[in-house]
């Protein structure tokens, strides 16, 4: 059942998302009704002409990368083009989106108590060794859908801080190892990743996939989050350079 209800949420934000790609939020618009009945009998081409399926147009919306314009008015307008965000654009429209629950295991504000483990790697980590980073965490396994489909932006994310040696990000998978070897041959995370991380799950009570936590320098809970959000990382990102600017603050302020 809670697979259920996370799989209609994904769905609900998606159809929702592409109904506000041409509607101001601070406009009022007649059609609205209408747009958020566009479904499938809607017509979307991109700059080619090439005419997309629904199941393709509506993945491409719900990646936050893509937008809808209209070719007729509004309110009776069935052809509409596809068109790549901008940056900007994108945050914008992610920023409208409401930011996602937080999970109940980890409280913004809260303590953070670490763990030492290894990755798959050999590598050890030792998050009580880490004073002053920033932390990224995911909890995950394979079999959990919208866990699998955030993997590629959760990579994009991470090799954008690659180079920062202040971020570290981990996450923590139930699967073992052989199995986690052959899946992420296929779906790469830029991770360092934890096999068979039951008990670490367990510890921190986390029983809902994917949860997010983003922890800052003094070993605070900054964000959280669990299940599938179109946001997600939009909010991810946003905390993880809040959290290197407050740092940079305090040092230059000594």
């Amino acid at each position: 059942m809670k697979k259920l209800t996370l799989l209609l949420s994904i769905l609900f934000c998606c159809l929702l998302d592409v109904n506000a790609q041409e509607i101001s939020p601070n406009t009022s618009d007649p059609s609205l009704t209408k747009r958020k009945a566009l479904g499938p009998e809607a017509i979307v081409k991109d700059s080619s002409g090439m005419v997309y399926p629904y199941i393709a147009w509506t993945k491409l919306m719900a990646s936050g990368e893509y937008m809808l314009k209209s070719t007729g008015p509004r309110t009776d307008s069935t052809v509409y083009f596809l068109v790549k965000r901008s940056r900007r654009e994108k945050d914008a429209s992610m920023a409208r989106i409401p930011k996602p629950e937080e999970s109940k295991q980890f409280v913004s504000g809260t303590s953070f108590s670490p763990f030492k483990e290894k990755d798959m790697n050999g590598e050890k980590l030792d998050l009580r060794k880490m004073p002053g980073k920033v932390l990224v965490l995911n909890f995950w396994f394979i079999g959990c859908p919208p866990c699998r489909a955030e993997i590629p932006e959760l990579t994009e994310m991470a090799n954008k801080y690659k180079n920062n040696p202040d971020v570290v990000f981990i996450a923590v998978a139930l699967d073992e190892s052989y199995d986690l070897k052959d899946f992420l041959k296929d779906h790469p995370l830029s991770y360092h990743v934890i096999d068979n991380g039951r008990y670490i799950a367990q510890r921190y009570g986390v029983h809902l996939y994917p949860t997010n936590v983003v922890i800052d320098r003094d070993s605070k809970v900054a964000y959280s989050s669990e299940g599938g959000h179109r946001n997600n990382i939009y909010w991810m990102e946003k905390t993880i350079d809040a959290a290197l600017a407050s740092a940079q603050k305090t040092t230059a302020a000594q």
